[in-house]
């Protein structure tokens, strides 16, 4: 194009076959550096390498600073390039801006349209191997970025990446399970384009079998289909030094270092009883080994721990591996030199697979109990399958493996169903359940009398022998039960013989007798009204007269029930339309357990953080909670102005002033979100931001984290326009069944999205739009909140932490479209969550 080019550059080196070059344009004559020729770019177009591992990788880079970028592979389109044209050639070559041209878009369209071909064949469009190269490329990049401080921020255009390009859509490439604590983003280690990694980050990246980061893989693979699983390990991990110079004490070594972490390692934390089993392995192997020495052959042997741990407890990833569809590697980062030392596949692999895995096909002893509102959102999403005719879970695709789980595997059932016998109300079928989910109790009528009865019997078996922790208590349209004690009730006013002993005798009467109380409410209420009308609100009464009934007469039902264990709700199933319409729990709790039971908050309609008109939630009590929310906030807006301070890339060692818990579907990490260093927060992401439960690795991560640092502020992130959240919302509304991976993840997140949608339903007529917008933003806010309640509920620490006034938990949510944090404060139920038992 005429412009001119001068600097000093070393003999150019050819390129492997398969690349294509940047495309550079530069405006003004001026002296060149080679390691500053990237800069003058004014429109650079180049994505991570995607070349094949037959090519070998370059052996040097520090001497030639930019042969790296002669390895970027256009945004647009992959050239095949002869081997003897040199990369500076093709670099300084003018070429055509790749904006909306159509030849560009018909290239794009070629591409979209090949992957689509891909999908349908289930022939991956690039292999594991494509992947691990592009890391490694993109590795090269990051080091060398980090002995260039000229180079732009990563925070550049940033709120920009955290929507999807409509035009040009980068899919997951791989999921990456890193250290909540690893001191630079995975995103920033591999260089990769926004989205093109699923970041999954727990303390110590520790995968322990049943709990919830393997669930989240999971999730992730069955979500995006990537061809690589990548468990992360990092130089100067904290959770790993703490572990082994613990262990180093415990084998007498004088030398080992103080760690400043007593209170972790005299607490007995989850996470590092699993890291301890690590560092014993490295100090029995080396037992004169220095501490630097100890450190990495723990952290290295803990890699291959979680790698074992994914691929043999779950059944999903080790069929994907044997099928050829993934590969699960290891890796290690050098945080010192910034690379990364990709370690394939585990070293016993074959013999691994080997093994038997059996993963249940239906609930049964193995799987852990369900919380009582998972379980009801099941239920929920279940009945809208059921009504919109997608139900199925029953089918048995195998008859003989269905017998055999069922015979061997015990039970664990996730709910108690005390229903009617009517033969035309089967709870399994109503509730699209799975066999194993339930335990069914049917009366007539779906009631009991007012002492203790096999009835309530039955409903204790299942809460003290099966861990299970909801009973639901269902009523229907049309029960001949309640039409006779109805009627019965009408004629015996009518003769003015209130009692009606003479129609109540024999064991029918009995049934009746147990409905009469609620048949008369209801002609008390509507004296004037039809037989169907008194009925209908007769069976409504029916069934809280059941739920109070059962928490009156049975002392286990009731204790659980003042705990927050176990939750007693009712519903009325409607015989024409097959909905099941819910009345949530006793509205009289309180008096009937003579307490003040735990009640969920989200059960209430909540205000959306967008409609608060003049009181904003109260950010922070305590001037160190403060001053972090307003580090945050102050990080954020400098976020959506574009205007970072800090680079999110550069690793360096400090205390974090805050604990981040958020969803792994955003598409840039936390860090740049809130414009702050990797060391300034402890992120921890997961599929849908989901807490764990008690003593699993999850929660234990979030512990070690308070106890260790003892920051002022635990902030929990939710994203409305996650993908996550979607999906939630579409399974509370009647889509199909998920997979067994996404329903281990996607029942965490359809609480808050049964919930959010019986609000949106039961309010103000809204269009589609309206609808929708209204649900997602509800979803978001009500899942955030909800996470707080579950970590406090699980966690004696933190709850401890709480009420002693060393830490803050509070909610928030994130606008993907103006990058924008709006906080939603803590918890409206925080005193009395900072104080209860737990669960």
């Amino acid at each position: 194009q005429g412009t001119t080019y001068r600097t000093t550059l070393p003999a150019p080196a050819p390129l492997p076959s398969r690349t294509t070059a940047a495309v550079v344009r530069h405006t003004r004559w001026q002296p060149l550096r080679s390691s500053h020729m990237m800069l003058l770019a004014s429109i650079i177009v180049a994505k991570i390498g995607m070349l094949p591992a037959r090519h070998p990788m370059p052996n040097s880079l520090g001497s030639d600073k930019f042969n790296f970028y002669a390895q970027s592979v256009s945004a647009f389109r992959r050239t095949a390039l002869p081997p003897a044209r040199s990369w500076l050639t093709l670099l300084l070559e003018p070429k055509p801006t790749p904006s909306f041209l159509p030849a560009q878009l018909a290239r794009d369209a070629k591409e979209k349209d090949e992957r689509t071909k891909a999908a349908a064949s289930g022939r991956p469009l690039e292999t594991a191997d494509d992947v691990v190269y592009s890391l490694e490329i993109g590795n090269r990049r990051y080091m060398s970025r980090l002995r260039d401080v000229d180079v732009d921020k990563l925070g550049k255009e940033a709120v920009g990446q955290l929507r999807k390009d409509p035009i040009a859509p980068s899919g997951v490439r791989a999921v990456v399970v890193s250290c909540a604590r690893c001191l630079a983003p995975v995103e920033a280690i591999f260089d990769a384009a926004p989205g093109a990694l699923h970041s999954l980050r727990v303390g110590g990246n520790v995968c322990r079998r049943d709990d919830g980061v393997i669930g989240c893989c999971e999730f992730a693979l069955e979500q995006y289909a990537p061809p690589l699983l990548l468990v992360l390990g990092n130089e100067r991990n904290d959770m790993v030094e703490t572990a082994v110079a613990s262990v180093m004490r415990e084998s007498g070594r004088p030398d080992a270092p103080d760690t400043h972490a007593g209170a972790v390692e005299r607490d007995g934390n989850g996470l590092m009883q699993a890291l301890l089993s690590s560092a014993r392995e490295a100090v029995s192997a080396s037992p004169g080994g220095s501490f630097d020495e100890l450190c990495r052959a723990a952290a290295l042997s803990n890699v291959w721990k979680s790698v074992e741990s994914l691929l043999t407890a779950s059944t999903d990833i080790r069929d994907k591996v044997k099928r050829g569809e993934l590969q699960v590697h290891g890796a290690y980062f050098e945080l010192a030199e910034g690379r990364v030392r990709m370690l394939g596949s585990h070293p016993q692999q074959e013999a691994i697979l080997e093994g038997t895995v059996s993963a249940p096909y239906v609930r049964d002893a193995r799987e852990p109990a369900v919380p009582a509102e998972e379980a009801l959102a099941a239920l929920y999403a279940g009945n809208a399958r059921y009504v919109s005719g997608g139900g199925g879970a029953m089918a048995a695709y195998d008859e003989a493996l269905l017998r055999r789980h069922t015979s061997e595997g015990g039970q664990n059932p996730m709910c108690v169903v005390l229903g009617c016998s009517d033969s035309r109300a089967p709870a399994e079928m109503l509730f699209d359940a799975r066999p194993g989910d339930l335990f069914v109790v049917r009366v007539a009528g779906n009631n009991l009398p007012s002492e203790a009865c096999a009835t309530a019997g039955a409903a204790e078996f299942a809460l003290s022998m099966l861990s299970t922790k909801l009973i639901v208590v269902t009523g229907h349209t049309h029960c001949g039960a309640v039409a006779k004690a109805v009627a019965q009730a009408v004629a015996d006013q009518r003769r003015g013989d209130a009692d009606g002993h003479a129609e109540q005798t024999g064991a029918m009467g009995q049934v009746l007798a147990s409905i009469r109380e609620a048949a008369e409410e209801a002609i008390s209420q509507l004296p004037d009204a039809e037989l169907e009308e008194q009925v209908a609100l007769a069976t409504e009464l029916n069934v809280l007269s059941a739920m109070q009934k059962l928490i009156e007469v049975s002392d286990l039902i009731r204790s659980r029930v003042i705990s927050g264990d176990v939750m007693v709700v009712g519903c009325v199933y409607d015989i024409r339309s097959g909905l099941v319409r819910w009345l949530g729990q006793h509205p009289r709790l309180a008096q009937i357990t003579g307490a003040a039971p735990h009640v969920p908050y989200n059960y209430k309609p909540v205000t959306l953080a967008s409609a608060f008109q003049g009181d904003r939630p109260k950010l922070g009590k305590f001037k160190q909670a403060k001053d972090a929310i307003a580090r945050i906030l102050e990080g954020n807006d400098r976020f959506v102005r574009d205007a970072p301070m800090f680079e999110s890339a550069t690793p360096v060692i400090k205390d974090p002033f805050a604990i981040v818990l958020s969803m792994a579907e955003l598409r840039v990490p936390v860090e740049q979100i809130v414009d702050a260093t990797p060391a300034d927060v402890y992120v921890q992401r997961m599929s849908g931001g989901i807490a764990g439960r008690g003593g699993a690795t999850l929660l234990s991560s979030l512990e070690y984290a308070n106890a260790r640092w003892r920051p002022p502020i635990l902030l929990v992130i939710a994203a409305s326009r996650s993908e996550i959240v979607a999906s939630a919302i579409a399974q509370v509304s009647g889509s199909a069944l998920p997979s067994a991976p996404k329903r281990a993840v996607l029942e965490r997140v359809m609480v808050a999205a049964m919930y959010a949608k019986m609000q949106v339903d039961d309010g103000r007529q809204l269009s589609r739009a309206g609808r929708d917008l209204k649900l997602r933003q509800l979803t978001a806010e009500i899942h955030a909140l909800r996470t707080v309640e579950v970590l406090l509920r699980s966690s004696a620490s933190l709850r401890a932490s709480v009420a002693a006034g060393e830490l803050e938990v509070h909610a928030a949510v994130v606008d993907e479209e103006s990058g924008k944090l709006t906080m939603l404060g803590e918890h409206p139920q925080m005193e009395e969550l900072a104080h209860e038992r737990g669960c």
